[in-house]
């Protein structure tokens, strides 16, 4: 996502040239103005990193969840949204919904479990206990393995609402060895191998789940998002078509729409590729020699981010470039947004009769989330993936360096460092390379892509755990 002269809270999305220009306004306040409000029951925004947001109004479109706040839009990825508390108007009833994308099913626990729902620590004494039992020879009837492989779903469920989808993933493979035919263990897995960014392998596990299974409906829904994740939108539409017939849903609805719809945009594209890009473009909108163009500038941007990062995309990368209309109508995005990337660059571009420095930044943008994911395998937090795409593009976090102080002598370190800006994400990213190095950044990446979480990765790339790398970075904002 791309918001140098406004802030959403979003994702890999770029606000259009249109926007206000950025200011020196505390980073809390950098919100687009684009409505107001009239009064309205706030709804909470719970996130998967603990912290919460009121606004109103919201609604999931496609990946992201977008709400309104006093004076100005909002829009989340649904991958760190936990649930939406709904409050009801005065004298309403409040209902909490579940609004998380790929949310593992909920697993059933052991026949011999009585009593209160087991915690971490229990599950895991019980499991020791059994994996002793099993290791005696004879001693691992069908029960038994069973039982161990619904404990290791579980963990594997607690895994996941802690972020961490690689001992996540490690828990629902271990309880399918277990046991193979548990369907929630292979669902879950499925779903936690997409939010790693590794659609080819969810799909390969879900060629277990046949026609007329009764979670044939559930697992024709992740095949279609893992195939998204990998760009094979037909493929995509045709697996929630299926899921759809079977047990029909909203919510997939809503994201089979939006498929439709993008593919509706690009019916009729010229198509051009290049070493390492395929592009389809609005021919009527845009000129063959801009096209060229274009492609010519990605590559220079590929050759660029993989010398800097060492990372080396195995497959090309898409882009899509859209009449400035169609690109809007296409991903039901505000007007002030001028670019995205969800598996797949999208660009509005028409209008243009040649590449203007203010596009190559927007799709050097871009193809850096493309980069980041990759090589951290999806696991990169936001502001790695939004301070390094700024970076990357050319910004420099000075303009933003006396403001983010103030902000840090007001909240204290590291709190201050915890929530989430733009400005805040540039500047920890600057931070990490003038006083480290690239190659530093890149290990750091690296040490994610292992399954390492921020914290760990941190101190293996660095020496320091991420509180204290926060500490520092506030500390320095003061030099």
């Amino acid at each position: 996502m791309y918001p140098p002269r406004c802030v959403k809270l979003t994702l890999l999305a770029w606000p259009a040239s249109a926007a206000p220009e950025r200011t020196g306004t505390p980073a809390a306040s950098f919100l687009c103005l684009l409505l107001s409000l009239a009064p309205a029951a706030a709804d909470i925004i719970h996130l998967r990193n603990g912290t919460t947001l009121e606004a109103t109004a919201c609604r999931r479109m496609g990946d992201e969840l977008r709400c309104q706040r006093a004076g100005g839009a909002i829009g989340i990825p649904m991958l760190d949204v936990e649930r939406v508390e709904k409050r009801a108007p005065a004298g309403g009833d409040a209902s909490r919904v579940a609004v998380s994308p790929v949310k593992p099913a909920a697993s059933p626990l052991p026949a011999s479990w009585s009593g209160a729902a087991p915690t971490a620590e229990t599950a895991r004494a019980r499991l020791a206990s059994l994996e002793d039992l099993a290791r005696r020879p004879g001693q691992l009837p069908d029960s038994l393995a069973r039982e161990m492989a619904l404990l290791l779903t579980f963990l594997g469920n607690e895994a996941s609402r802690q972020g961490d989808d690689a001992a996540a993933e490690q828990s629902y493979a271990a309880a399918l060895a277990r046991d193979p035919s548990l369907a929630v263990a292979r669902l879950n897995r499925a779903a936690t191998l997409i939010n790693m960014n590794r659609p080819d392998a969810a799909i390969s596990e879900l060629h277990d789940v046949l026609p007329g299974d009764p979670h044939e409906a559930e697992a024709l829904e992740l095949r279609g998002r893992a195939h998204t994740l990998a760009g094979r939108s037909q493929e995509a539409i045709e697996a929630w078509e299926e899921s759809l017939a079977l047990r029909p849903s909203s919510e997939l609805k809503d994201r089979l729409d939006r498929a439709l719809r993008l593919r509706g945009a690009a019916q009729g594209y010229r198509q051009a590729s290049a070493v390492h890009f395929e592009l389809a473009f609005d021919g009527a909108e845009i000129s063959g020699p801009l096209a060229g163009e274009i492609l010519h500038n990605l590559e220079e941007v590929w050759s660029d981010l993989s010398s800097r990062l060492n990372f080396y995309p195995d497959a090309p990368i898409r882009v899509t470039l859209y009449a400035q209309r169609a690109f809007h109508e296409a991903t039901a995005s505000p007007d002030w947004v001028g670019g995205l990337y969800d598996g797949e660059v999208r660009v509005p571009v028409g209008g243009l009769t040649h590449l203007t420095p203010r596009a190559t930044e927007v799709l050097t943008h871009e193809v850096t989330h493309s980069f980041v994911a990759g090589k951290s395998r999806g696991r990169a937090p936001r502001w790695i993936h939004e301070g390094l795409a700024q970076a990357m593009e050319g910004r420099s976090s000075g303009a933003d360096r006396a403001a983010l102080a103030a902000q840090c002598a007001a909240g204290g370190a590291p709190a201050c460092g915890l929530e989430f800006s733009y400005p805040r994400a540039l500047s920890q990213v600057d931070y990490l390379l003038e006083n480290g190095s690239q190659f530093q950044v890149n290990d750091l990446l690296d040490h994610m892509a292992r399954g390492a979480d921020i914290d760990a990765a941190l101190r293996a790339a660095t020496g320091v755990g991420y509180l204290d790398f926060l500490a520092a970075w506030a500390d320095w904002l003061t030099r």
